[in-house]
């Protein structure tokens, strides 16, 4: 989405440095590409679904709900995490991205992936 330049920047960084990290840019919502998905993260171990739109109510928001569709009937297992970002239409910055890279490290070597839903550059 919106944010897919500014990932590709901390991506490149990252790799630069020697992470093993990707990006999955979506482009379409509807209909979703739901076995391209798949595909792309299949034997991937941590996944995180950035949402710059919130769901109130729901379990998780929009595009991480449709990413967990795609992957369960895509007999895909892995490690999901849902991360909202620029509320209040706030920026996302490459260090952002690097926190997210993190976390995705501490899910895959602990196992746990709670709390599913996280938020990226609230004001505390």
């Amino acid at each position: 989405g919106s944010a897919a330049g500014t990932a590709r920047v901390a991506v490149d960084e990252l790799r630069g440095r020697g992470v093993k990290v990707g990006l999955l840019r979506v482009r379409c919502f509807r209909p979703f590409p739901a076995a391209a998905v798949a595909q792309a993260l299949a034997g991937k171990r941590a996944v995180a679904v950035l949402d710059r739109a919130l769901s109130p109510g729901g379990a998780a928001h929009a595009l991480f709900m449709e990413v967990a569709t795609a992957l369960v009937t895509g007999g895909v297992s892995s490690r999901l995490v849902n991360y909202v970002y620029g509320l209040g239409g706030r920026d996302i910055v490459p260090a952002q991205f690097g926190q997210v890279v993190a976390e995705l490290q501490q899910i895959d070597k602990t196992g746990s992936a709670q709390p599913v839903v996280r938020y990226l550059g609230l004001r505390r």
